[in-house]
């Protein structure tokens, strides 16, 4: 999928859209997409198998990690279906486009960027063979309450920063803080020490604001940083004894069987 974004490894081919204009529409190179046909099918029968010898389906169709495998196949599926029906409203119709056809050509091309979008959820898979990513989701999941707490201070904050520089700067000509909401923005990347530097405050006012939202941002993003780290040293941990103990169980029998 990264390899046949490429423009050197891409088609180019006319579409004609619902108004009758004529678009040009870059699409992977066929091998692409055998190759990616022959990888679903192959998940698909490992999912099928995996699910028919399984003792527990419903805790199996729960697990998190089949969860991800399941959303890396049915889009594909779903793609294709899609496609089938898109072609099938424009045979129906032929080249009588009435308003319901148009809408419906719209939905079918929203919807087609949403799986799309959905496939680069594959990531993921490699969390089933790595103990780390394992680790990083079990920290996630258990450090619920501080990234909450985080992400409360963040919001008072941006909100009260994002005011503050509004009212220091909405007199100055050709301010760019026009809003609260536009502030709210410059207040994200300034308190996370991004700093795109498109809104910048002139006053001396709005720079001792922006001063204080830089500091602030520091402190609150450090606050609950080393929970999270300590909850990710105890998941780590524990996965990596897990993993020694099936190692160490599989030898063992291995063993036995010789």
């Amino acid at each position: 999928m990264i390899i046949g974004s490429l423009p050197e490894f891409q088609t180019f081919i006319n579409v004609s859209r619902e108004d009758h204009t004529v678009v040009v529409e870059a699409r992977p190179i066929a091998v692409f997409d055998y190759i990616e046909m022959i990888c679903i099918v192959w998940f698909t029968i490992e999912y099928i198998l995996r699910f028919a010898v399984c003792t527990e389906k419903w805790k199996f169709l729960r697990t998190p990690l089949n969860l991800i495998d399941i959303s890396t196949i049915v889009p594909f599926y779903l793609e294709l279906v899609l496609n089938y029906g898109g072609g099938q409203i424009l045979t129906d119709q032929g080249s009588e486009m009435s308003v319901n056809t148009i809408g419906e050509v719209k939905t079918l091309a929203m919807v087609m960027r949403v799986v799309r979008v959905m496939r680069v959820t594959r990531i993921f898979k490699l969390a089933r063979y790595s103990s780390g990513l394992k680790s990083f989701g079990m920290t996630v999941r258990t450090s619920l309450p501080e990234l909450s707490m985080l992400t409360l201070f963040l919001l008072t904050a941006i909100i009260f920063f994002a005011t503050l520089i509004y009212f220091a700067e909405r007199d100055e000509p050709n301010t760019t803080f026009k809003s609260i909401p536009d502030s709210c923005w410059w207040a994200v990347v300034t308190m996370t020490t991004v700093g795109y530097g498109d809104y910048c405050p002139k006053t001396v006012l709005g720079k001792m604001i922006a001063s204080c939202a830089s500091i602030s941002g520091v402190l609150v993003l450090a606050f609950p940083i080393t929970m999270i780290v300590e909850n990710f040293s105890k998941n780590y941990g524990a996965e990596e004894k897990h993993d020694f103990k099936v190692v160490q169980r599989r030898r063992r029998m291995a063993k036995a069987y010789t």
